[in-house]
């Protein structure tokens, strides 16, 4: 994965991270998550914009692998940047830890956050990401 400074392409890359894959930058634009590019490892890394240092590892401490969604979907960020969804996973960036595991959603990867809210948005499911009771998601 390799960081840009739009302002000048020409003058090269700022950064390249040889060990993750499938970047996302968080709302913010402070910090962005990628996956390992060791698939086994089943982690978020993330990392600061600015220093290029990585801020915070986030494990999948499920055992082995579960056949959920795709090894390389895209990392979700809630619109606070605080919470991380992936593969059904929901992280707390402020308890480095697990806070739920979701039933499968999808094939794919599952799932992604409303973006007026705390929830977790999948199809046309919507879940609280604090009580995790199923309503129905408005159509866009």
């Amino acid at each position: 994965m390799t960081l840009w400074d739009a302002s000048s392409i020409s003058g090269g890359p700022i950064q390249t991270f040889e060990s993750c894959i499938a970047a996302t930058f968080s709302n913010s634009g402070t910090c962005f998550a990628a996956l390992s590019t060791e698939v086994s490892q089943r982690e978020i890394l993330l990392y600061d914009v600015q220093t290029h240092k990585q801020d915070l590892k986030l494990l999948d401490t499920s055992s082995g692998p579960t056949g959920r969604g795709h090894a390389y979907s895209l990392v979700h960020f809630n619109p606070s940047d605080t919470m991380l969804l992936w593969n059904g996973v929901l992280w707390d960036r402020r308890v480095s830890g697990q806070v739920h595991r979701f039933d499968q959603f999808t094939d794919y990867g599952g799932g992604g956050f409303h973006p007026a809210g705390n929830e977790v948005c999948e199809l046309m499911s919507l879940l609280s990401s604090f009580s995790f009771t199923k309503d129905m998601c408005p159509h866009s």
